[in-house]
């Protein structure tokens, strides 16, 4: 309340933090309310392609909310549409690997293999860059 208050703009992001925070101090009414909306926005966007160019956030944003309800096969699920959108990313394993909303997930071999093939990812395109560098192909 008071960064909004202070001029801060939500975002669609906010909803799964919210509700995680929520979650932490026993606003279980509000958590289910929050995640529920928001997985009725992102879900209903997604149909319509209404977020062609940020498909990977939304994706994310889904696995969390499904994984903040405990229904984790649906919180694998967008997670895996997540990985599939090929799309770089550069940040998410450390996304994925800190957001505590997913605890639930950390032990299931498919988060696991999720994980290991985006992060693996990063690191072939870190390669990449780092030989192009090398060859004089890229300035910096």
């Amino acid at each position: 309340n008071k960064a909004l208050s202070a001029g801060y703009t939500r975002n669609e992001n906010d909803d799964i933090y919210l509700a995680y925070i929520y979650s932490k101090t026993g606003m279980k009414k509000e958590v289910i309310s929050i995640l529920n909306n928001s997985i009725r926005r992102d879900e209903s966007e997604l149909s319509l392609g209404h977020y062609f160019s940020s498909f990977s956030q939304t994706h994310l944003r889904l696995a969390a909310a499904w994984a903040l309800l405990d229904v984790n096969e649906k919180a694998l699920y967008y997670l895996s549409k997540f990985e599939s959108e090929r799309l770089p990313h550069y940040e998410t394993p450390y996304k994925i690997k800190t957001f505590p909303g997913l605890d639930n997930l950390r032990n299931d071999p498919e988060f696991k293999a999720i994980l290991k093939r985006i992060e693996h990812e990063k690191d072939s395109i870190r390669t990449i860059v780092m030989e192009m560098e090398k060859r004089g192909e890229l300035t910096m």
